[in-house]
């Protein structure tokens, strides 16, 4: 009896290890696809064919965004910090199946939060961009996207750095369709 109870400890574990460990990182062409889209579906003004009056440099460096796994207080709304956002926001814009942060999901932003430290966007794209020397302001940059588990909903925050002082943001959700990215939420 002892030996099946130990035989089926040892396969739970060794199953549930399995499910957290066995994710790739975000491919790079995705990543790149994102912030082109981003940039030409909105005309943003560091994009050097868009003629404007107030066009601004682009950050090369995607800024990294922080996921927090925090429980919920009460009734409170999550707190909204620089640079990071709650798991279960990611959740209410359906970046998982369901609305229920499942143990892979939250193993996937885990490793996502843990695995991706920094990104530079391509040489094709920074032909494409005005981008910022020494990020001196006002600039535009964004955040490195998040990744839904089945890699086919990205989150990304586009900011204007204008002060530093509670500077503009905008919150985008993307989704891939027949193997494109679209723009669902701006």
């Amino acid at each position: 009896m002892k030996k099946i109870i130990l035989i089926s400890l040892i396969t739970i574990a060794s199953c549930s290890k399995k499910d957290s460990t066995d994710f790739n990182l975000p491919n790079p062409d995705d990543i790149n696809q994102v912030v082109s889209v981003i940039s030409k579906e909105y005309s943003l003004p560091f994009l050097k064919t868009v003629i404007r009056k107030n066009r601004r440099p682009f950050s090369k460096e995607l800024r990294k965004i922080y996921i927090s796994f925090t429980p919920k207080q009460g009734n409170l709304p999550f707190p909204r910090f620089a640079d990071s956002i709650y798991a279960q926001t990611l959740l209410s814009y359906n970046m998982s199946q369901d609305k229920t942060l499942t143990k892979r999901d939250s193993s996937y932003f885990k490793f996502q939060n843990e695995s991706v430290k920094n990104f530079t966007i391509n040489k094709e794209l920074q032909d494409e961009f005005i981008i910022a020397k020494n990020l001196e302001l006002p600039f535009y940059d964004m955040t490195i996207p998040i990744f839904s588990p089945d890699n086919n909903k990205a989150f990304v925050i586009v900011k204007v750095n204008n002060t530093g002082i509670e500077d503009p943001s905008y919150e985008v959700i993307l989704n891939k369709e027949k193997g494109k990215w679209c723009i669902k939420k701006y």
